[in-house]
């Protein structure tokens, strides 16, 4: 009885994410009507959202340094950092702080 109970249950446990519903256009999402506009001419932009305090964002860094170091010349790279609430801007405002002391490269590094 135990075998079967236990089967049941996960069968009604594995068909759970199927009952889910799908996205809805304009309800869950919206479709930008407009592409968001670049600056960088006729290259292609590739934007980093980043945030300091990410564990994902630091392991990706090595790899992302190395992959600049040999970026096409029609890449414009380009980082961005991430202010997804209030206790974030403080990380954004260190970063534009390395922009303006010019130490980005020296200190953005993990």
């Amino acid at each position: 009885m135990n075998k079967v109970l236990s089967t049941l249950s996960l069968f009604l446990f594995l068909s759970l994410p199927s009952a889910a519903q799908e996205y809805q256009q304009d309800v869950n999402f919206f479709e930008l009507q407009v592409a968001q506009p670049v600056h960088t001419g006729d290259k292609i932009e590739v934007l980093e959202l980043f945030w300091y305090r990410c564990p994902h964002c630091y392991a990706l860094e090595p790899y992302l340094n190395k992959w600049l170091k040999n970026k096409p010349d029609f890449v414009e790279f380009v980082r961005l950092p991430a202010v997804l609430n209030r206790s974030w801007t403080f990380d954004a405002r260190v970063y534009y702080t390395f922009v303006a002391l010019g130490l980005v490269d020296r200190l953005h590094e993990p």
